[in-house]
């Protein structure tokens, strides 16, 4: 009830209804005036049961214990309220008013603030008194003595606080608190007592220009607070502070230092101002007027400056870096299952009357620890057993093991989590399996997500028990916003993205064409246009977009098969390095817990780890070598494109992370013991990717496939070919964040090019579709990614340059694209597709010889629609013919397409048993001697 009494000063806290209440005016706002000004009630609505400690609002329904209470006026953590209640817990027992009489009478004691020239008015209302032979400023909030600063002009310290006082506590707090006047902030109490002397509404805060009043941060909101403190480095680098934890609490600070022009020498202050070289109000105010408003802008530069905005190998390089704040972009890598619960405000009280070796002065004597961003070390000894912890407490109070008749009482608890984090890159190139540099990271009270990506300003700890082994303690943590989430459309933006729209001279297909010429002069004059297309569509995809009212995936997958040396991964490599986004994979060194994910049982705890491919959700991954991946990566890659989730098996269930990955592969073919054989010796494109993904379904899950064959000649470095120079990096940049930053609402099909898609897919299902499903059923979705990718390649949009509009030209360069990828001499699907076929349809000719073949060999047709492979020694001893009959038989279903033959085993095709469902059976039957 203590602090309920102090801020309800005005209630009679005795007289208590039968239902052990008071009433009061309830202190929050009860809704906005017309003007937007909060509306405070003039009828009291509000109670608090004094029996239980708790208010209550009818009003606004708001129910708060005497802490949540703290922590709502003052806007405060529940740890900073109970350091509040603490703190009135131990208020000063002095008669204050003998000290007040004491400085008047005397009355030679009143030079004590004359000689400053504090005026009578001023010494009345802060309640200055005699205090040990100096001048006391009381420290009064909520009407409560909380400190006594004690000034001696000669006195080393000056100014001297009572012992086990709170510092960073507001003078005159109560004077101050409820004002609407701007603010003056000075570095002391003698600076604030002149100030008010000269007219303006000043405080200070006990303890120095670097302590802050961590407990009191709604005090300040909305309020214009001009901070003068001294022309020293202290002064400079404590306003600077200041501003930002203001600032923080969202109030308008200023930081001044136009007085300094007066006091030019080193520490001289708003006293000297004022007092030694006889300044006026007015001067100050005029210094006032002219100090600029401390914004955000200002904010976030003051940030960089105190706290550095680094790597986490730059903040370990350094051993003069140990116990610095750096602030660091970071990623969780790694969570462990483990949290510890920490006592971070602790308090001994005396229960006895201390002896003469006691470290209390009197009995119900308190001694505080608590933990804070100066001392946020202390907690790696906090999370041992609790004996050495009870051992922590006593020796960091200064209290001996021998010291008797003391109680511990742990005030305030938080959870600590642990993780691992590496530096987070938009773009990078991982090799030799994941070499990132990673640490341990503890975080107070805040919990993170595997694979998130965060700011955190932190202290990097030799940590005591564990072999100095450097561990990070955040002390604040953000989400991280890339330049992805960032990205604005403004003038500047659409400005760097027009150079890639098409314009009255210009079709799509010589755009894109023009494109490609000026990518050469990225990658090099040997650039491959199917290459070059197939990275850089891949690139420039949406995550999601709405089709046929249907949310599907947008982001390409997408697969490149060349010969060694065709430019695939300097392509991909260069545009990487272009557009500063994705990162670079080598699957034949990557183990799968670095590429996926994986748990680890370490000291009982469980670490688990999302790899590479999940880190960068909603991000591009380009992998190469995958011809020398690891064995089950397939098996784990493909649960991935069809669920956009990765699932890491731990102890106590499945971890699950969003893993939406715009994905591009690199191959050569696959290799055998007798080496590769080159691409041009396949007799199509679908057996070059069997060897490689051998599952039809997995193949069927990529959007394209490249293959690149050796090429006719190499282009010589002096050679000249057609090529453009390329644009300006900003605006390649910008045209990649453009794309990645679209929803899903900002993808606009127009001229019905939706339906085209649908008609120009049935087409290439027409032309291409077989039993690998490389379009099939997809055909239409993976059609509409590749024509969405178009457009965002050439920024098709409208005014707005907010969406993406798709046309029947970008399909049809889609439509062409595709043609180009299948429809050639290396591929041949279109040929596979057209064999394919005649294993799978049947005319009447070929049915009337079925018949006939039945009706005379009913045994050997039976047996071959029975099996779904079978060898030929098999089927010659079921037939019973003769060797001659049997192979003749056996090279006309062949010639026909009846069966396949894969060395000595013979498959019937889906033909034979189409025609065999055709034919009369009972044909055959009659035709069989019955015995």
């Amino acid at each position: 009830m203590k602090f309920f009494e102090k801020f309800f000063k005005d209630v009679d806290f005795d007289n208590v209804n039968a239902s052990n209440e008071v009433q009061m005016l309830c202190p929050f706002p009860h809704g906005l005036d017309t003007n937007g000004n909060p509306i405070f009630e003039t009828r009291p609505s509000a109670s608090i049961n004094v029996e239980n400690s708790l208010f209550y609002c009818q009003s606004c329904n708001r129910g708060y214990n005497e802490e949540q209470f703290i922590c709502e006026v003052e806007k405060i953590s529940n740890k900073e309220a109970k350091k509040l209640l603490n703190t009135f817990e131990n208020e000063q027992t002095i008669d204050w008013e003998n000290n007040i009489q004491q400085l008047y009478n005397p009355v030679d004691n009143k030079h004590l603030y004359q000689e400053l020239g504090i005026s009578d008015e001023v010494a009345k209302a802060l309640k200055l008194g005699y205090s040990d032979g100096g001048l006391g400023f009381p420290v009064f909030m909520y009407n409560t003595l909380l400190d006594i600063r004690t000034y001696k002009r000669n006195g080393k310290p000056k100014c001297k606080s009572c012992a086990g006082a709170k510092e960073g506590l507001i003078i005159p707090y109560d004077l101050w608190s409820n004002s609407k006047k701007a603010t003056l902030l000075c570095a002391g109490e003698k600076d604030m007592a002149i100030a008010r002397t000269m007219g303006f509404n000043a405080i200070t805060f006990t303890g120095g220009e670097l302590k802050l009043p961590d407990m009191f941060k709604k005090s300040f909101e909305n309020k214009k607070i001009y901070i003068c403190y001294d022309n020293d480095e202290a002064g400079k680098k404590g306003a600077s502070k200041v501003a930002e934890y203001l600032f923080k609490c969202n109030a308008k600070p200023f930081i001044v230092t136009g007085h300094h022009s007066v006091c030019t020498e080193k520490g001289e202050d708003i006293w000297d101002f004022f007092m030694k070289y006889h300044k006026t109000k007015e001067d100050l105010i005029k210094i006032l007027n002219e100090t600029k408003e401390f914004t955000e802008k200002d904010f976030e530069e003051a940030e960089k400056k105190e706290y550095p905005l680094c790597t986490l190998l730059e903040a370990s390089l350094n051993g003069k870096n140990r116990n610095k704040i750096f602030t660091s972009t970071v990623q969780v890598s790694s969570t462990f299952d483990t949290s510890f619960s920490v006592s971070d405000l602790v308090e001994f009280k005396k229960i006895v009357e201390p002896d003469e070796k006691s470290v209390f002065d009197k009995i119900n004597d308190t001694k505080i620890f608590s933990i804070d961003e100066s001392n946020i070390e202390k907690i790696l000894y906090l999370m041992q057993n609790e004996a050495d912890i009870n051992s922590f407490y006593r020796a960091v109070c200064g209290i001996p093991k021998t010291e008797k008749g003391i109680v511990l009482r742990k005030v305030s608890n938080v959870t600590v989590f642990k993780y691992m984090v590496t530096d987070y890159r938009e773009s990078e190139i991982i090799s030799d399996g994941n070499t990132q540099l990673e640490f341990v990271c503890y975080t107070i009270d805040k919990p993170l997500q595997n694979g998130g990506k965060y700011k955190i300003k932190y202290k990097l700890i030799p940590h005591p028990l564990q072999k100095q082994v450097l561990v990070m303690l955040a002390l604040e943590v953000k989400e991280a916003n890339d330049s992805v989430s960032k990205f604005k459309v403004n003038v500047e933006t659409v400005n760097l993205l027009r150079p890639f729209m098409t314009d009255s001279n210009t079709n799509v297909k010589e755009k894109m064409n023009e494109l490609y010429l000026r990518a050469k002069d990225i990658v090099g004059k040997f650039l491959n246009d199917k290459i070059y297309y197939t990275t850089d569509l891949f690139y420039h995809t949406p995550l999601n977009f709405y089709y046929g009212d249907k949310l599907i995936r947008g982001h390409l997958d997408s697969m490149i098969i060349g010969e060694t040396r065709t430019g695939k991964s300097k392509t991909a490599d260069s545009l990487l390095k272009m557009y500063e986004l994705g990162t670079f994979l080598t699957l034949k060194t990557a183990t799968t817990v670095g590429l996926i994910g994986g748990s680890k049982s370490i000291n009982g705890s469980w670490k688990i780890t999302i790899g590479a491919i999940p880190r960068n959700n909603g991000g591009a991954v380009i992998m190469e070598e995958f011809q020398g991946s690891p064995p089950d990566f397939i098996r784990n890659i493909t649960d991935i494109r069809s669920s956009n989730k990765v699932r890491i098996t731990r102890a106590d269930g499945e971890l699950v992370v969003d893993c939406k990955v715009r994905m591009l592969t690199l191959s050569n073919q696959k290799s055998d013991s007798g080496g590769t054989k080159s691409l041009k010796s396949y007799p199509n494109g679908i057996e070059v990717i069997k060897e490689l993904i051998e599952a039809n379904e997995d193949i069927a899950r990529y959007d394209m496939f490249t293959l690149v064959g050796e090429p006719d000649h190499y282009t010589s470095p002096f050679e000249q070919v057609e090529m453009l120079p390329k644009f300006d990096k900003k605006s390649y940049m910008a045209r990649v964040r453009w794309a990645w930053s679209r929803k899903p609402e900002n993808i606009i099909f127009t001229q019905n090019s939706d339906q085209y898609i649908w008609d120009k897919s049935q087409e290439l299902n027409k032309d291409f579709n077989c039993h690998i499903k490389l379009f099939g059923s997809e055909a239409s979705q993976k059609l509409a990614r590749v024509s969405v990718a178009v457009a965002c390649m050439l920024v098709s949009t409208d005014d707005t340059f907010e969406n993406v509009l798709v046309t029947k030209e970008h399909v049809d360069w889609a439509v062409d694209f595709y043609r180009q990828l299948y429809d050639n001499e290396l591929f041949r699907l279109k040929e596979y597709a057209e064999e394919e076929r005649k294993y799978n349809t049947i005319n009447d000719t070929e049915v009337e010889y079925l018949q006939e073949l039945y009706n005379a060999h009913t045994t050997l047709l039976s047996q071959l629609e029975q099996c779904s492979m079978a060898t030929r020694t098999q089927l010659l001893t079921v037939s019973g013919l003769e060797k001659d009959e049997f192979n003749a038989i056996m090279n006309t279903l062949t010639r026909k397409n009846f069966i396949r033959w894969k060395f000595d085993k013979i498959t019937p095709s889906e033909k034979l048993r189409i025609g065999l469902k055709k034919i009369d059976k009972n044909q055959g039957l009659e035709r069989v001697d019955i015995l």
